[in-house]
């Protein structure tokens, strides 16, 4: 049975977003070669080959990419098995045998040349081919190689439209991207060297790591079920990252990246250090139930996204007939992104605390000067204060507060059912008296709330009334001259009110 090179290129999923990842197939792909090769100092070049003239300078596209490493190269058997669609040659080691069909789905063509040890001596010999959307047998005999010491070279050409307008043409960027992707391995200290360069500098990779990465690393496990997941952290400073990150990886490398202010919304904007420029932090998440739940392209896992019947089951809330019980015995994503966070809360806890402090300060000044109904809440601020994003605007504020006056309301409501429906015993009549006294206190501190709304309310519309009343003196005179003397008397009424509970209450958001 033959397999078709184009139809295996065209099934192939590759989103533009993720443009950079046929060169860290590639990059792996050395990596790989050096753990098989022969024991002493190794390394991996890359380059990349801006399009257009060198007027164009650094903000020229991306033209190629060419990866360049000292590792076993092109041998028998690795010809053999690049030959081989879906081939399992590197499968303990997290291959897929899929990534050179993501080389095709980026670049019109790729150039290996390798420099190899034959297999039963000394010498050194070439196998060189193109690697192109054909169906035709690749042929590439080794010869005699004039070279001295054992070189592998894979050349990604002509960069494909749309991917070639999402890669990043700084340098740095690219740097960073890279060493992003492969972050375990750079805390090897005697792996190989890394480069990358173009035409105008070079970047050594390692030292860009210690700079821009290491400084301030930390690792941290966490458990979900009977697995166990490692958490590692760092802190990304000056132009390396625009947001915090959240990185699920498999086998050394990333596949699905979260930004984490959609579940930490403390983390929107940089993190302050004492005498230090801001940071954001990535975490990269690995774990053995990763690396098996990878798809072939490492674009994904075929784990649920959501709890599964088997989570579910524990909190009660699993169904007969749940689609997700086909992964009963599968951990959620969401189940191991709740486990990384709470490790990240811990571990960027004295930054978090310092941010829930100056929105406490905003919120009590928002509670004194604008929302004296929400005082009652102040005394939970611990259960939401995290929710409340840093720098909040007074709408924000509002909107925080008031969610958190309905979600009291009704857990209220549900709880006055159950007390209603559950009449107390002789077995739990303290249990049931607990209950029904907190449920008291709660609905009279609900009540508090109203009546602060209402006669915040009244304030307002009076205050309306005045600036209207003061916008045109005739039209007022003529108003207040055609009200009876019931009405006049009705209004005295409700302003001597309005004072009386305004002071009330006044004395109340005081005390």
């Amino acid at each position: 049975m033959r397999a078709s090179i184009a139809g295996r290129v065209r099934n192939t999923h590759l989103p533009k977003a993720k443009s950079l990842l046929p060169l860290f197939e590639a990059v792996m792909n050395a990596f790989q070669a050096i753990d098989e090769a022969a024991s002493g100092r190794h390394y991996i070049h890359i380059r990349a080959e801006r399009r257009g003239n060198l007027d164009d300078g650094k903000s020229g596209q991306i033209e190629a990419f060419s990866v360049a490493d000292s590792g076993i190269g092109f041998t028998d058997e690795n010809f053999d098995s690049f030959e081989t669609v879906d081939s399992p040659y590197k499968a303990t080691s997290g291959g897929k045998g899929l990534g050179r069909f993501l080389w095709l789905k980026a670049f019109l063509r790729v150039e290996i040349d390798s420099h190899f040890r034959a297999a039963d001596s000394a010498e050194l010999l070439r196998r060189t081919f193109s690697f192109i959307e054909s169906d035709d047998d690749v042929v590439a005999e080794p010869m005699r190689s004039e070279r001295t010491t054992p070189e592998t070279t894979v050349r990604l050409v002509s960069f494909r439209s749309p991917y070639v307008d999402e890669c990043p043409r700084q340098l740095d960027i690219i740097a960073q991207r890279l060493i992003g992707h492969f972050l375990p391995l750079f805390l090897n200290p005697d792996g190989p060297e890394l480069t990358l360069s173009d035409d105008f500098e070079a970047i050594d990779l390692r030292t860009f790591f210690r700079d821009n990465f290491q400084t301030f690393s930390t690792e941290r496990r966490f458990t979900v079920g009977s697995q166990e997941f490692t958490l590692s952290a760092f802190r990304l400073r000056g132009a390396l990252a625009d947001h915090h990150e959240l990185v699920y990886a498999a086998h050394f490398r990333e596949v699905i990246p979260e930004r984490l202010a959609k579940f930490i919304p403390n983390l929107k904007g940089r993190l302050a250090e004492p005498d230090q420029q801001g940071f954001y932090y990535l975490a990269f998440i690995q774990g053995e139930y990763l690396n098996e739940k990878v798809n072939s392209e490492r674009t994904d896992f075929s784990i649920p996204r959501e709890s599964p019947a088997s989570e579910r089951a524990v909190a009660g809330e699993a169904k007969i007939g749940d689609p997700l019980e086909l992964f009963t015995d599968d951990i959620s994503l969401r189940a191991i992104r709740e486990g990384a966070v709470s490790a990240i809360n811990e571990d960027l806890k004295p930054f978090i605390d310092e941010i829930n402090s100056q929105k406490e300060a905003a919120l009590t000044t928002y509670i004194a000067e604008d929302g004296p109904q929400y005082r009652v809440l102040m005394k939970y601020k611990d259960d939401f204060i995290n929710d409340i994003p840093p720098q909040a605007t007074k709408s924000e504020m509002e909107m925080a507060l008031h969610q958190q006056i309905y979600q009291r309301e009704v857990r209220l409501k549900k709880e006055g059912a159950r007390l209603l429906s559950e009449p107390a015993s002789t077995d739990n009549t303290q249990e049931y008296y607990d209950r029904l006294q907190k449920f008291v206190e709660d609905e009279n501190e609900i009540g508090k709330t109203a009546l602060a709304k209402y006669v915040v309310h009244r304030r307002v519309i009076l205050e309306l009334l005045d600036k209207y009343l003061s916008q045109d003196q005739e039209t007022a005179n003529t108003a207040w001259k055609r009200r009876s003397t019931a009405s006049f008397f009705r209004c005295g009424q409700r302003l001597k009110m309005f004072r009386s509970s305004s002071k009330t209450f006044g004395l109340w958001t005081r005390g």
